[in-house]
């Protein structure tokens, strides 16, 4: 069993806290927020809407026009609501990382 950014591989597939996913995709931009910016342009033009960034947070996704707030805002059932998660050790200057769940 392997974990990077919470992302776990098993030989079923894999997964974040449990949740089994269905697209992962890693981006790494040198510069400053180089990555972060990366990422959400690719969302936006897949059809995800993208949270507020929060320190160190995941940020949500959802598929669609949404006005996501940042992760320690969401309710429990808001975020298992979630279509997919951005993550990042580090945004500032770190890759990051799409994960998008089965539905």
């Amino acid at each position: 069993m392997k974990t990077d950014n919470g992302v776990t591989a098993t030989d079923n597939g894999l997964f974040y806290e449990g949740r089994p996913l269905s697209f992962v995709m890693d981006f790494y931009t040198p510069g400053t927020f180089a990555s972060y910016y990366s990422a959400t342009q690719w969302c936006h033009e897949n059809g995800y809407s993208c949270g507020s960034m929060c320190k160190g947070l995941p940020i949500a996704l959802k598929k669609g026009d949404y006005n996501i707030a940042k992760w320690h805002n969401l309710t429990d059932e808001e975020r298992v609501d979630v279509d997919g998660l951005l993550l990042s050790d580090d945004f500032r200057e770190g890759s990051c990382k799409i994960i998008l769940f089965e539905s």
